[in-house]
């Protein structure tokens, strides 16, 4: 080929982008078109969240705190278990105030039991008892399986029979009076209006049809057929796919060819504010406070009033407190004496007391050290040593010694106990 000043070859060839260099080559596309790819769909985009907070979806979650929703930006920098409010002082406990005073052993319970016996309402109306009216009954009142009034005639019968009879006739007989009164049809049971039909009501069919004549000429019989037909499919190319997704689908947005959703900017238009700065309706409804701005005042529970305001340069609190522990207690407490010392029982010693508080024994009962023949005479008289010599004995005592260096409690015997009778088996 000769080449004119000025002008291009009459046959230059030029390469298209994105073929091979050379045709024929086992090159793959830049774009893969296959029928694996084209069946995969990209995942789905989630909710972004300052739309999401404002859905109930967002409090599905089970145990999730639940915060209004012009509020969630605010709570997302604080601390999840912070807790409002002031803590209360201790006040009088349950125990105190329900206690009886003077009441703590049995001797004297014992006491007061004999000084309120005088009264004429603890003998006539004792408590626990019935009213003791002064009437002497017969001797035989007194035996254990004395019963007041008659005794009924036993029966034989059950309840459940008479409640629910068996039935032992045929109730078909008495069908047709319930369908006439209850319209009590079984289920599926043709409804009979007792009509003179000249045909047979189990077999014939309503409409046309009937007998030789057949709608369409016999052609309706292939119409279940043809609407239950499946073609089986058919592997296409994907242009004509897409080709095909631009015609217009029953609700749906026409497809224009724009390419695929991913490909499209997330929100459509312009901002209508200029700028973050200015404040709409969001901003009004969630605010824009400082921590210091949402702190309760300075002021909180101060007096306002001239002349009533505890206003003092020394770093201490007014009044006095419920639990006077900076003064010492009395070697003899008055009965009406209800101040607390410092030496009264918690809230959780009320809502959990210990195993046999009941019975007045503390847990330190069971711990504390105790002498010899105290512990040993505690698990003779429990039964616990039935069946052991005084050797045997003498033996777990040697053990709970060693084991606790000299200061034996009773849980310390027991586990010693334990161990002998866990080696015997």
């Amino acid at each position: 080929l000769t080449r004119r000043r000025g002008r291009a070859p009459p046959f230059a060839f030029r390469r298209m982008p994105g073929l091979p260099e050379i045709a024929g080559n086992n090159a793959k596309p830049l774009v893969d078109e296959s029928t694996a790819e084209c069946m995969k769909l990209g995942e789905r985009p989630t909710t972004p969240p300052n739309v999401r907070k404002w859905r109930k979806s967002n409090y599905a979650e089970p145990g999730q705190r639940v915060v209004h929703p012009g509020l969630i930006d605010d709570y997302s920098n604080q601390d999840a278990n912070i807790k409002f409010g002031k803590s209360a002082t201790e006040s009088d406990h349950v125990n105190d105030v329900w206690g009886n005073p003077g009441m703590d052993s049995e001797y004297s319970q014992a006491k007061y039991s004999q000084k309120e016996a005088l009264y004429h309402s603890t003998k006539q109306e004792p408590l626990g008892r019935s009213y003791v009216r002064g009437h002497v009954l017969p001797g035989k009142t007194t035996e254990n399986d004395f019963k007041f009034g008659k005794a009924s005639v036993s029966s034989t019968e059950a309840a459940k029979p008479l409640l629910y009879p068996t039935v032992t006739e045929d109730d078909q007989q008495y069908k047709a009076q319930y369908i006439k009164s209850h319209k009590s049809y079984a289920p599926g049971e043709q409804k009979q209006r007792d009509y003179n039909w000249k045909i047979d009501m189990g077999t014939h069919k309503f409409g046309v049809g009937v007998g030789s004549q057949t709608a369409m000429n016999g052609a309706s019989f292939g119409v279940t057929g043809a609407m239950a037909q499946c073609e089986p499919p058919r592997i296409t190319s994907k242009k004509t796919e897409d080709f095909k997704n631009t015609h217009d689908q029953l609700g749906r947005v026409r497809n224009l060819g724009h390419g695929s959703k991913e490909s499209h900017p997330g929100v459509y238009g312009k901002a209508s504010l200029p700028n973050s700065k200015v404040w709409d309706a969001r901003s009004c409804i969630e605010g824009d406070y400082t921590y210091d701005e949402q702190a309760p005042d300075a002021d909180l529970g101060k007096s306002h009033t001239p002349g009533f305001r505890n206003i003092t340069a020394e770093s201490r609190a007014f009044g006095v407190p419920t639990v006077r522990s900076d003064i010492p207690k009395y070697a003899t407490r008055s009965i009406a004496d209800n101040q607390n010392y410092g030496d009264d029982v918690n809230a959780q010693y009320l809502l959990y007391p210990p195993q046999f508080a009941a019975m007045g024994l503390e847990d330190t009962a069971f711990t504390g050290s105790l002498p010899k023949e105290e512990v040993i005479s505690i698990f003779r008289e429990s039964g616990c040593c039935d069946g052991l010599s005084e050797a045997e004995i003498e033996a777990v005592w040697e053990t709970a010694k060693q084991d606790t260096r000299g200061s034996v409690s009773v849980r310390a015997f027991q586990a010693a106990l334990s161990d002998l009778m866990e080696a015997r088996r």
